[in-house]
């Protein structure tokens, strides 16, 4: 059954503002995206910090903790609690054995991992072992321009305030199954991942569409959780290109109206009968 976020679950504020247009100024109601600090507990000396949508706080943990291979499963947490206090909120998680998983748990989004010896650095985490995607999983070409149309009514918050990222969980026939906005795009797909685990749903016949860039950190989610393809309005960055290619990691990047580009694990699409052409050499 496909499940949709309810449409109370994202904050806007209300604001009077001072609009200019064409040369004349006028007071005027505004919308405005709400954001929050939430600290994130773990326990003993462990924990972070992040500016966030305050909605799907749950489902936005337990998203980080697996899409950041700290936990593989949501029954590994054993407590969660959570508090809002004016623009501030916190989180508070109890995973057993925690102080053994040290080193997993650097949080530090400008360090390149690399394992000794390694000839390239590689961005994950020391002594993490991802697996590579198995052939299988195919969508139709076709499939992916609907994705644009599939969505286009589920921007009504972007549309208030210009201030949202966006993350969705597509089905193979690019219908939607779950949606986040968040003032943060790593947040959203941090949110879409949790609200699925936390259902008991498997991520590895699902497609993952966000409206930002694809960093090198999204493609390392997409691996750990197992998601196959990851589709983008925007541009895939370079190092997030060579991760997907490493790990067969479906990548789409600027798919607008009728075209996209497939940077990686092109057996997850299926062209039918449009025919690539000859390599071109600028």
């Amino acid at each position: 059954m496909l499940h949709a976020i309810r449409r109370g679950d994202s904050h806007t504020k209300r604001l009077t503002v001072m609009k200019c247009r064409g040369g004349a100024c006028s007071r005027e109601p505004d919308r405005v995206a709400e954001e929050m600090v939430l600290h994130v507990d773990l326990g003993g000396e462990f924990g972070f910090d992040t500016v966030i949508s305050p909605s799907m706080l749950k489902q936005f943990t337990f998203g980080n903790l697996i899409s950041e291979g700290i936990i593989s499963r949501p029954d590994e947490v054993t407590a969660y609690m959570e508090e809002k206090r004016g623009g501030m909120g916190s989180v508070r998680v109890r995973i057993p054995g925690l102080e053994k998983r040290a080193p997993y748990l650097k949080r530090n989004y400008g360090v390149i991992w690399a394992d000794c010896g390694r000839k390239a650095p590689e961005y994950r985490r020391v002594g993490e072992r991802l697996s590579r995607r198995k052939n299988g999983f195919r969508v139709g070409a076709r499939v992916v321009y609907t994705i644009v149309a599939s969505t286009s009514d589920r921007f009504r918050e972007f549309r208030k305030t210009g201030g949202y990222h966006y993350a969705f969980i597509l089905d193979r026939r690019a219908r939607v199954v779950c949606r986040a906005p968040d003032v943060s795009r790593h947040n959203a797909v941090d949110k879409v991942i949790g609200h699925e685990v936390l259902r008991g749903k498997s991520l590895e016949e699902r497609v993952l569409f966000v409206t930002g860039r694809i960093g090198m950190d999204i493609a390392l989610k997409c691996i750990r959780c197992k998601i196959p393809l990851v589709v983008s309005r925007g541009a895939p960055l370079y190092q997030a290109v060579l991760l997907a290619r490493k790990y067969n990691l479906g990548m789409v990047g600027f798919l607008r109206g009728p075209r996209f580009n497939i940077y990686s694990g092109e057996d997850a699409i299926d062209l039918g009968k449009l025919r690539a052409s000859p390599l071109h050499k600028a």
